[in-house]
């Protein structure tokens, strides 16, 4: 009778600890839905803000936190693995099935340590900045092979080491970061640029545009989903959350706080990124937000509780 008093009280408390670890709010009041990753006490978590259906995908220190990507028609991962030993210290990009949890394929030949991942339109590729040979490498799900897009010969930019940004519009074209070798850790001297996936169209965005400055650090970059907008957050010292029109170059503020990892909804009416109060700069409160793009610019707290998003699928 002790022992089933016991196992009954463990699994009353695992279960609590299962209800409590996750809350989510506001669903019902907004019109999102869709599959987020999220990272919450050092697990990467996959939850189905339809269904409720929350699964862990890792509990380890074996990925690379904030490089998850989820395909276009929200059916597949994609994430950067590292070796877990001293004999295979080697970077790969694993893709795996959504509904089954299973590996589609692990992918070699990523020559360092960098950020910045993106699926094609199609979801057939995954894009990744290769810092050594200058180039976007795009690696092929289904076979495994890459090949690498570079950066004109004739142009003075290389992709920045410790922050390359990457992005992947449905229009089939990059959106990246970059810098100039003569400073390479200067974070004034960063540049968004555009280049096609067969290579071509390279183009600067236009360094000033309006009040602030898109040189100035910028992060986080994700095209809309029509390709005609950009969110981005930027700023060293003070951290600004802004929206460019690329073809008007025109750029307003959108979160004059400090957020990490903003997504878009499917329809481009909503913006979802991790929101940091710092108003107790010692133990600052994380969250997962979500804000209307347009109108009143409503924001919901989604999840609460130290949980850090890393992609949002949402069609």
């Amino acid at each position: 009778m002790k022992k089933f008093m016991y196992l009954l009280i463990i699994a009353l408390l695992m279960m609590t600890c299962h209800k409590d670890d996750i809350v989510v709010n506001g669903i019902s009041d907004l019109p999102v839905s869709g599959k987020i990753i999220y990272k919450k006490n050092n697990r990467i978590l996959l939850s189905d803000l339809s269904s409720n259906v929350h699964s862990v995908l890792s509990a380890d220190n074996v990925i690379l936190d904030r490089d998850f990507r989820i395909s276009n028609d929200g059916q597949r991962i994609a994430y950067k693995h590292v070796g877990n030993s001293d004999e295979d210290p080697r970077f790969y990009i694993r893709v795996i099935d959504i509904e089954s949890m299973e590996a589609v394929n692990t992918m070699e030949g990523m020559d360092h340590r960098t950020t910045g991942m993106a699926w094609s339109p199609d979801g057939s590729e995954v894009a990744t900045i290769n810092y050594p040979t200058n180039s976007i490498r795009i690696f092929t799900v289904n076979t495994g092979r890459y090949r690498d897009v570079f950066l004109p010969g004739e142009m003075p930019y290389r992709f920045d080491l410790a922050n390359s940004l990457l992005d992947w519009s449905g229009m089939d074209e990059f959106v990246f970061s970059v810098r100039t070798p003569d400073y390479p850790y200067s974070m004034g001297d960063m540049r968004l640029a555009f280049m096609f996936a067969d290579g071509s169209g390279f183009r600067l965005l236009v360094p000033d545009v309006g009040e602030y400055s898109t040189v100035d650090y910028p992060r986080d970059v994700r095209f809309s989903p029509d390709g005609n907008q950009l969110i981005l957050r930027k700023g060293w010292v003070v951290s600004q959350t802004v929206i460019i029109d690329r073809f008007a170059e025109s750029e307003q503020l959108f979160w004059d706080n400090c957020i990490n990892d903003p997504s878009w909804s499917g329809n481009g009416q909503f913006i979802m990124a991790t929101y940091i109060d710092e108003t107790d700069l010692v133990h600052p409160k994380v969250s997962i937000q979500v804000r209307e793009v347009n109108g009143a610019q409503k924001t919901t707290e989604l999840m609460e509780s130290e949980t850090y998003l890393l992609d949002w699928w949402d069609n």
